[in-house]
């Protein structure tokens, strides 16, 4: 009788713990960015490439020259506006538990002779969201 109760303590004991470890996991939001792409007249356009990349501006302190250069592979890429005129881009892989503050990307948005042009500031671990009007 007395080992019964000592199992059954023990297993509602490692019950208890594998359900309190499974729940206090620190699970990362992911960071994410949509594009939302709209004309002057506010309707969602379809299949524009959007792109959003990161730049560096470095000064030559010789020369005065500024350049600009890539930030870091995987920031600059290409996607293609749905039928609700948004284009999605995951940034989680590149984040940090923790992490204060992300990037600031540029958008270029083309559509046959139309563009729009604007930047995102992207907070870590949620979506962010931006509109941009091509004309």
């Amino acid at each position: 009788m007395k080992i019964n109760r000592i199992k059954a303590l023990l297993g509602f004991t490692t019950l208890f713990l594998l359900v309190a470890t499974f729940f206090s996991c620190n699970k990362e939001t992911p960071t994410k960015v949509v594009v939302t792409v709209i004309d002057t007249s506010t309707f969602p356009v379809s299949q524009v490439e959007v792109r959003l990349y990161g730049k560096q501006t470095k000064i030559d302190t010789a020369t005065g020259e500024v350049t600009e250069e890539p930030v870091r592979d995987g920031f600059d890429q290409v996607k293609t506006t749905d039928e609700n005129g948004q284009a999605m881009f995951d940034y989680s892989s590149y984040t940090k538990p923790g992490q204060a503050g992300f990037a600031v990307l540029d958008i270029e948005a083309s559509y046959g002779n139309l563009q729009g042009i604007s930047s995102v500031n992207i907070e870590e671990n949620k979506t962010n969201y931006k509109k941009v009007i091509i004309q």
